[in-house]
C-alpha cells in the first residue's frame, strides 16, 4: 500500500516537472497561486463554521439537515460547473472516495457531539492532536522526518492535549476526549485519502472540480444513510422529523447558499492545497482555526447567538502555549521549505 501511494505521488510530480521547468514563469505563478490555497481554504472553512455555528441553535434534526443540504448543494453545483462531454464517474466507484466520505461524516459527527460537552475553542484545541498525527503519518508514508525544533513543538502540542483532557469537566471520563480522538483520526484519514486519491493527482482545475463534486455528493449520501440508520436503531419515531426538516424550504435556501458559496469552494480549495502542499502541511495550516474560533465565538456571543465564552485560566494558559508551539512549528517548516508547493 505504501509503495502504491508513493508511486502515485511520484508519477504526478514527474509529469508536472516534465511540463514546466523549476525556474519558468509559469512555475513561479503556480507556486504563488498554490501558496494561497491553504489560506483561501481556511477563510472559506471559517465562513462555513460561522454560519453553521449560528444556525445550529436549532433542534438536532435541523442541524443535521442544514449540513446535509450544504454538502449536497455544494457537490451538485460543482458537478454542474465541471461537467463536459466525456467526464467519467469512475471516482464515484473508487473505495478511496467512499473512505473520504465516511471519514468526513465520522469527523463531523464526533466533533458536533463533542460540542455538547465543551466549547468550540476547547474542542478545537483538543483537535490539534491531528497535527502531530499527520506528521507521524507523513513520516511513515513519505519519510518526512520532523526536525529537532519540530519535535519540541510536537511534544508541547501533545502535552497540551493531555493537559486539556485533564482540565475539562470529569477529565478523561468526559466523552469529549474519545469523541475528539476519533474525530481527528478521521480528519487524518480523509486528508491523506484526498492527497493520494488517483483523481486528485491532476493539474486540471475542471477535473478537480468534478472530483470534489463527486466527493461531496458521496459524503451527503453517506450522511443521509448514517442519520437514517441512527434514527432507526436508537431514536425510533424521529424519521418524520428528519423528513420534515429536509422539506423545509428555508433550510434549503440558507443551507443551499452556504453550500454553493462556501462549502463547495472550501472543499475544492482543500483538495487543491492538499495535492500541492501535502496532507500534513494542510492540517498544520488549518490548525490555527482555534484562534479564529475564539474570535468567532466572542463575536457570536455578543448578540446572544451562542453562549458566552467561559474558559478557565489554566485552559487559557495551555491554549496559549499550544498556539505558540503551533506558530513556531509552522515557521520552522516554512524556513525548511516544507510548506512550499510540491513542484
Amino acid at each position: 500500500m505504501r509503495d502504491w501511494l508513493g508511486n502515485n505521488r511520484q508519477a504526478s510530480s514527474a509529469s508536472l516537472l516534465a511540463s514546466s521547468g523549476p525556474n519558468s514563469s509559469s512555475t513561479r505563478r503556480t507556486r504563488h497561486c498554490c501558496s494561497v490555497m491553504p489560506a483561501s481554504a481556511n477563510i472559506a472553512r471559517i465562513g462555513v463554521i460561522t454560519f453553521s455555528r449560528a444556525r445550529n441553535r436549532a433542534k438536532a434534526s435541523d442541524r443535521w439537515a442544514f449540513t446535509f443540504i450544504q454538502m449536497l448543494s455544494g457537490g451538485v453545483t460543482l458537478l454542474i460547473f465541471a461537467w463536459r462531454p466525456g467526464m467519467s464517474w469512475r471516482a464515484g466507484g473508487r473505495p478511496l472516495t467512499w473512505l473520504f466520505g465516511l471519514s468526513r461524516v465520522t469527523s463531523a459527527a464526533c466533533f458536533t457531539a463533542a460540542l455538547v460537552y465543551v466549547s468550540l475553542v476547547e474542542a478545537s484545541l483538543l483537535g490539534l492532536m491531528s497535527v502531530t498525527g499527520a506528521a507521524l503519518m507523513a513520516w511513515r508514508l513519505r519519510g518526512a522526518r520532523p526536525g529537532r525544533a519540530e519535535f519540541v513543538c510536537h511534544t508541547i502540542l501533545v502535552g497540551g492535549v493531555v493537559s486539556l483532557a485533564l482540565l475539562v469537566e470529569d477529565g478523561w471520563r468526559n466523552p469529549t476526549v474519545l469523541l475528539m480522538a476519533v474525530s481527528e483520526l478521521a480528519v487524518i484519514a480523509s486528508t491523506f485519502t484526498a492527497e493520494y486519491h488517483p483523481e486528485n493527482q491532476t493539474e486540471d482545475p475542471r477535473a478537480r472540480l468534478w472530483l470534489t463534486g463527486i466527493a461531496l455528493s458521496v459524503t451527503a449520501a453517506m450522511m443521509l444513510t448514517a442519520r437514517l440508520g441512527q434514527t432507526t436503531l436508537w431514536a425510533d419515531g424521529e424519521v418524520a422529523e428528519i423528513w420534515q426538516a429536509v422539506r423545509d424550504w428555508r433550510l434549503w435556501l440558507i443551507g443551499g447558499a452556504v453550500g454553493v458559496v462556501l462549502r463547495g469552494p472550501a472543499t475544492f480549495l482543500a483538495f487543491w492545497a492538499i495535492h500541492r502542499h501535502g496532507a500534513d502541511a494542510y492540517i498544520l495550516a488549518t490548525a490555527l482555526l482555534p484562534v479564529f474560533g475564539l474570535a468567532m465565538e466572542w463575536a457570536l456571543a455578543q448578540p446572544g447567538w451562542v453562549p458566552p465564552i467561559t474558559l478557565t485560566l489554566p485552559v487559557y494558559a495551555v491554549g496559549t502555549a499550544m498556539i505558540a508551539a503551533l506558530v513556531t512549528l509552522a515557521l520552522a517548516r516554512l524556513r525548511a521549505g516544507q510548506l512550499s508547493p510540491k513542484t
